[in-house]
C-alpha cells in the first residue's frame, strides 16, 4: 500500500512539474495573455558553430524562460502575492496610495512641482500659444489650450502616508494657469475645475485604478470644452445632451482600469463605483460642418472612446 502510494504520489508530483509543458503544446487551460508592451525574443537557430561557440546556448535559457507554459498565470500570481502582501506597485512608473488607490509618479511629480519648468520659462511659452492664437484668430481661426487634470491634483488626499500632499503654488500647472490669465490665452484649467468640484459630485471624477479621468468626468470636460468654443469662435456646433447613464460596477470602459491592467494582478482590484451617463447628439447633422485640429495626448482619447464627441461635432476632414 505504501509503495503504491509513493508511486502515486511520484507521479503526480512529475506531471505537476511537467504540466505547464504540456499545457503549452496541447492548451488545455487556457491562459489570459499578460497586458502591456512586450519584444519577444527571437527562437535562436541551431547551428555546430553556435552550439560550440556557447552562443545557442546563451541565447536559448532566456527565450525558453520567456516562452515556458503558463508564464503568464506564474507572473500574475507573483504579482499578486507582491500587490496583496507588501503593498508593492508591480508596473513601472505607479505607486499605491491610501486605500490602494493608484497612481502614476509623474502626476505626482507635476503636483508638488519637482518637475517645474519655472516662471521664465512658463511665460515664455504661454507667449507662444498667444502669437499661435493671435496669428489663427486673423485668419479666422479659434485656438483653445486645454489643461488636462492630472489624478493626483484632484485626489492628493489618497496619496502614501510618506509622501508629502501639498500643492505647490509654482507647478506648471500653476504658473502656466496664471500666464494663460495674463496674457489673454484661451484656456480651461480642469486641475482647478475638477479639484472645486469633486465633493459636491456623486461619483468619481477618477476611477480608483486608473490614470485617465473617467466617463464621467470625460462628459463634464465635454459640457465646458465645446460650449467654450462655441463662444469664443461664433460657431453653433452640433448639439449634445446628457441623460441617466449607468453605474458600472467593475464593468470598466477604455481607460477604467489602465493602471491595474499593468501591474498584472490574478484576482481584480476593489474598485470604486464609476458611472457613465449616457450622452445623445442632436439628430440634425446640418451643424457639422467646421474642421478641427487636435493636438493632444491620452487624454484627448477619451473624448472619443467614451463619448464620440469629436467625430459627431466635426468633419471627417478634421
Amino acid at each position: 500500500m505504501k509503495k503504491t502510494l509513493s508511486v502515486i504520489l511520484l507521479a503526480v508530483f512529475f506531471l505537476v512539474i511537467a504540466f505547464p509543458a504540456i499545457n503549452k503544446e496541447l492548451k488545455l487551460v487556457r491562459v489570459n495573455e499578460l497586458d502591456g508592451a512586450f519584444y519577444p525574443l527571437p527562437e535562436p537557430v541551431l547551428t555546430l558553430d553556435s552550439w560550440f561557440s556557447g552562443e545557442f546556448q546563451k541565447a536559448y535559457s532566456p527565450w525558453l524562460e520567456e516562452n515556458i507554459g503558463l508564464r503568464p498565470f506564474f507572473i500574475r500570481v507573483f504579482n499578486q502575492f507582491r500587490y496583496s502582501i507588501y503593498r508593492e506597485a508591480t508596473a513601472h512608473g505607479c505607486m499605491i496610495g491610501r486605500e490602494r488607490v493608484l497612481y502614476h509618479t509623474g502626476y505626482y511629480e507635476a503636483y508638488t512641482g519637482s518637475n517645474s519648468i519655472g516662471r521664465k520659462k512658463a511665460q515664455e511659452q504661454v507667449g507662444k500659444m498667444k502669437y499661435i492664437q493671435d496669428r489663427l484668430e486673423e485668419k479666422g481661426i479659434s485656438f483653445l489650450y486645454v489643461m488636462a487634470p492630472g489624478k493626483v491634483s484632484v485626489y492628493n488626499d489618497y496619496l502614501p502616508a510618506y509622501l508629502d500632499a501639498e500643492a505647490c503654488d509654482t507647478s506648471n500647472n500653476k504658473l502656466v494657469a496664471r500666464e494663460c490669465l495674463e496674457q489673454g490665452v484661451h484656456h480651461i484649467d480642469f486641475a482647478t475645475y475638477f479639484k472645486s468640484m469633486k465633493d459636491t459630485i456623486a461619483y468619481p471624477l477618477f476611477p480608483k485604478g486608473g490614470v485617465h479621468w473617467s466617463g464621467y468626468g470625460t462628459s463634464l470636460a465635454a459640457d465646458s470644452i465645446f460650449p467654450y468654443l462655441e463662444e469664443i469662435s461664433g460657431k453653433d456646433l452640433r448639439n449634445f445632451s446628457v441623460h441617466p447613464g449607468y453605474e458600472a460596477n467593475g464593468k470598466y470602459v477604455w481607460t477604467d482600469n489602465d493602471i491595474e491592467k499593468s501591474f498584472n494582478l490574478l484576482f481584480p482590484m476593489q474598485s470604486w463605483t464609476l458611472y457613465n451617463p449616457e450622452v445623445r447628439f442632436e439628430e440634425d447633422t446640418s451643424k457639422v460642418s467646421d474642421r478641427i485640429l487636435l493636438v493632444g495626448d491620452s487624454f484627448t482619447q477619451s473624448l472619443f472612446f467614451f463619448y464620440d464627441y469629436f467625430n459627431n461635432l466635426f468633419t471627417d476632414e478634421s
